[in-house]
């Protein structure tokens, strides 16, 4: 379908929104888990919108992976056993597959109409197949699955990734960021076992879920390290997070990370580098005091949710 009206796109949820012109739309509707848009958008590209939301565009994607995970696999420098939590848009698995040292994925995500609509639709996320690891995909409640999979994955993982959609509205990556289940995720991980995740947009106006996600993985977790990247198509910053259990992560702004970052395979540090980590080391003021002015109200309400 072509000639689409522009998309009302909101950058702070309702607070703060812009026009996007829409080449054509690709396809649309509700699976019965998720309301979906599969669109060419005139400056990025394919992107995929769950709940009116872009999720992923073709301009900026590989970015946004290699952000989400790359930081994460150049601190442990050995992943051999990864947890995928969300990602059915094939995204994720298209950088996981340069690593040499994995041996074994177990993925999960929640809906496989809109898995198999994305790999029709959007063939520039698909990995290829088949892989030289063990993979084993399955359909199902994130929430439901790694509570499940705390008993028969305890301790497995060196990497649990949260590859999730906005926490918006009614978004089931609600119960995922609960402080119940992100329990059960850290409960995946071994030793030395590293989680990464997003933890949604870094605007200084609108801060509440960054800080009250922060609160839970702090509460959780030895050691966290919050960071930030531009994704153009968001139109904002975007925050993410590596936390461990059992180990402190001041590698993440330690000399050896050159070495770590070189290290990677050249797919997985297209957008990612030396210079760009150095970047993500420094927050602006007006940010920190955002979310430091957060955090005095959400840590004690947010740590027992």
């Amino acid at each position: 379908m072509t000639g689409a009206a522009p998309l009302q796109h909101p950058v702070l949820e309702e607070a703060d929104s812009r026009l996007l012109e829409i080449g054509d739309v690709m396809a649309e509707g509700d699976t019965g888990l998720t309301s979906y848009r599969l669109v060419r958008l005139a400056a990025y590209g394919r992107a995929l919108l769950i709940d009116g939301l872009i999720q992923s565009s073709e301009f900026d994607q590989e970015l946004y992976h290699e952000m989400l995970m790359s930081p994460a696999a150049a601190l442990h420098g050995n992943l051999r056993k990864v947890v995928v939590v969300g990602g059915g848009n094939g995204g994720i698995l298209n950088k996981l597959q340069h690593l040499p040292s994995l041996r074994a994925v177990r993925h999960v995500d929640l809906d496989p109409v809109l898995a198999e609509l994305c790999r029709y639709h959007m063939p520039h996320l698909q990995p290829q197949t088949p892989f030289p690891f063990d993979y084993r995909m399955e359909f199902d409640d994130p929430h439901a699955w790694l509570v499940r999979q705390r008993g028969d994955l305890a301790g497995w993982a060196d990497l649990v990734l949260l590859d999730l959609p906005d926490a918006a509205g009614t978004s089931y990556a609600n119960t995922v960021f609960e402080t119940g289940t992100l329990a059960a995720a850290a409960d995946l991980l071994a030793p030395g076992g590293i989680l990464a995740t997003h933890v949604g947009h870094s605007h200084p106006a609108s801060v509440g879920f960054q800080a009250s996600t922060t609160a839970r993985l702090r509460h959780l977790f030895a050691d966290v390290v919050i960071y930030d990247q531009y994704i153009p198509s968001f139109a904002v910053p975007w925050g993410f997070a590596i936390a461990t259990r059992d180990r402190k992560l001041n590698g993440f702004a330690g000399k050896s990370m050159a070495r770590r970052i070189a290290a990677l395979p050249p797919a997985m540090r297209r957008h990612y580098d030396h210079t760009t980590h150095l970047a993500l080391l420094h927050r602006p003021a007006l940010l920190r005091d955002a979310l430091d002015a957060a955090a005095r109200t959400t840590t004690n309400k947010e740590t027992t949710t």
